[in-house]
């Protein structure tokens, strides 16, 4: 039997997680501090925040988008 994680996170959920991370990125490449580090660490809390969200349920890209958009937008504000 599958576990949990094999089940959340099919194919097809990768690959809007995928496009979702990469669309909420280019939406903010301004507001992306200019240091790598700081950077990757800002990149990793974005990507954070939308597995949690995949994690609880949620599937559609729109409101996946949103929750990663928000999260930039906290992260801006700090």
């Amino acid at each position: 039997m599958p576990s949990n994680s094999d089940t959340l996170f099919t194919a097809e959920t990768l690959k809007i997680v995928h496009r979702v991370f990469n669309e909420c990125l280019d939406a903010a490449e301004t507001r992306q501090p200019p240091d790598d580090k700081a950077r990757a660490a800002f990149q990793v809390r974005v990507a954070q925040a939308i597995l949690r969200a995949v994690a609880g349920g949620e599937r559609d890209p729109e409101r996946l988008k949103a929750i990663g958009i928000e999260s930039i937008r906290q992260l801006s504000s700090t």
